[in-house]
């Protein structure tokens, strides 16, 4: 009647169980990586993210040494945020 939608209005979104850590290590960058993606915002600094909460010294309710310890350690973490954050940032063009 009201032409209203969301997830109160509509299906919610479809859950997909994690089986395999790759997938989980996929899915955190890519999560990180969003308002890069879809905001051209810095996702270092970008405020609603968890990843500063990975660099930080800081308790908080984020299993940081799980998810540290299947990226193998805090620097390959970064290195792979910030490999995967260069390929969005190449342009690409076609001659």
């Amino acid at each position: 009647m009201y032409a209203r939608t969301g997830s109160l209005f509509e299906k919610h979104f479809k859950r997909i169980r994690i089986h395999d850590e790759n997938y989980l290590r996929h899915l955190i960058v890519y999560t990180h990586l969003n308002p890069k993606h879809h905001l051209n915002i810095d996702f270092e600094t970008y405020e609603f993210s968890s990843y500063s909460y990975y660099l930080s010294t800081k308790s908080t309710i984020i299993e940081k040494d799980y998810i540290l310890e299947i990226f193998d350690d805090l620097e390959n973490f970064v290195f792979v945020h910030k490999s995967r954050n260069g390929f969005l940032t190449t342009k690409f063009t076609f001659e």
